[in-house]
């Protein structure tokens, strides 16, 4: 890990930018004025969403299987990854908050096998907003989820 020292140049800016910081709550337009909360600026719309899933293989559907790295990737201009195991029973979940601005999301879901047995499986899930409950046109839209299945095919 690199620790980076701060040159009195760099103290000095970051003192600037925290008063800026500080006294943006409020701005001042001629004679009028408008007042802004804090969390209005650091806040976006998002849902929470929630994945279900359990991994299989295509020959014996009813076992699961156990130690698969699933990877979840969110479609959008700077797709975020997320990664976890399945359990012994094969099953996973997964939940995120999304910031969708109101829009579909979806949602790619890859299974490997790391030691090799078996094929890599993605697939892509995609949630409208007609999967959304609890909406109250409030930055926290609702929340969505949504259970799955993938199946592997042996090498």
């Amino acid at each position: 890990m690199k620790l980076y020292k701060l040159s009195s140049y760099g103290t000095i800016q970051m003192a600037v930018l925290s008063i800026l910081l500080l006294s943006i709550g409020s701005c001042s337009l001629g004679d009028s004025e408008i007042e802004m909360e804090s969390n209005d600026l650091l806040s976006s719309p998002t849902n929470n969403y929630t994945l279900n899933g359990k991994v299989v293989s295509v020959i014996n559907e009813q076992s699961g299987i156990p130690d698969i790295l699933v990877e979840i990737s969110i479609e959008k201009n700077n797709p975020v990854v997320d990664t976890l195991y399945t359990n012994s029973n094969g099953m996973f979940k997964w939940t995120g908050a999304i910031t969708t601005f109101g829009d579909n999301v979806k949602l790619t879901i890859a299974a490997t096998d790391t030691t090799g047995k078996y094929k890599k499986n993605c697939m892509t899930i995609e949630f409208n907003k007609n999967d959304i409950s609890q909406e109250n046109n409030t930055w926290f839209l609702g929340e969505a989820e949504k259970s799955l299945t993938i199946k592997l095919e042996e090498n």
